[in-house]
């Protein structure tokens, strides 16, 4: 009878092994020209998935249907071209992976303190978007957040523990070992980068069409891949080791 009873469930696992588990999906809601997914119901949370509408400045709401909204979830506001303006609810603590990836007419958005988590890639490819403050809140920023926005500046608070920014505007994190980004739309020809940095992070000078000189400090050991890709008017590296017998790479 055991025999048996352990052929049955034999079978059993290898007939449920054959067909592949799809996992459930999250059920996608709308309200008004929003779209929203559940992330608690028992903290009633929420984070936007999508957007409909045609406006050129947008408040995100802090409420959903009853919802808080915590989220912005990833590729949210994907490609919406017509957005000029974006203010986040301060209930948001995590703007998503690509949320506003390809906003070209992006001029200005509000960053509220209560933010943690940038994501990858967040604001790449916003190209109107000239400056951006980042609350001293903020503990996580992605990998190209801002890659290919055409920053003067980065702004960092400078109570933030996480990262910091120098007078010239570029991002670090917060003793400065770190460059991450360099503003691409700021028009000096020449930076030098402060002594003390040890890495230039991965397409840290991507598209810096303005920039012909560049200074490193001795300290650096790593540079990161295509760290400098785009960089069309860029002829001249130093390297400030060698600056006593004038040599340049």
């Amino acid at each position: 009878m055991k025999k048996r009873i352990l052929s049955i469930l034999m079978v059993v696992v290898m007939v449920v092994t054959m067909f592949p588990v799809y996992s459930i999906p999250s059920i996608a809601l709308t309200s008004g020209d929003f779209e929203y997914e559940v992330i608690s119901e028992e903290d009633k949370t929420a984070q936007v998935t999508g957007y409909n509408g045609s406006a050129t400045d947008l408040v995100i709401p802090s409420v959903i249907d009853n919802y808080t909204v915590t989220t912005i979830g990833a590729s949210a506001f994907l490609y919406c071209y017509g957005l000029k303006s974006i203010t986040i609810p301060d209930s948001v603590t995590t703007i998503g992976k690509e949320a506003f990836w390809g906003c070209s007419s992006f001029t200005s958005i509000t960053i509220p303190d209560s933010v943690t988590t940038i994501g990858e890639g967040a604001f790449s490819y916003c190209y109107e978007l000239d400056s951006i403050t980042i609350p001293d809140s903020v503990t996580t920023i992605g990998a190209n957040a801002f890659l290919g926005s055409d920053l003067t500046r980065i702004i960092v608070d400078a109570k933030n523990q996480y990262y910091s920014s120098d007078e010239k505007g570029v991002l670090f994190n917060k003793d400065k070992t770190t460059l991450i980004q360099y503003p691409i739309g700021n028009e000096r020809i020449n930076y030098s980068v402060p002594d003390g940095v040890t890495l230039i992070a991965e397409q840290a000078f991507y598209y810096c069409r303005y920039l012909k000189y560049i200074e490193l400090p001795s300290t650096i050991t790593t540079i990161g891949d295509r760290a400098f890709d785009g960089c069309s008017a860029l002829s001249h590296v130093f390297l400030q080791a060698l600056k006593q017998i004038g040599a340049k790479f």
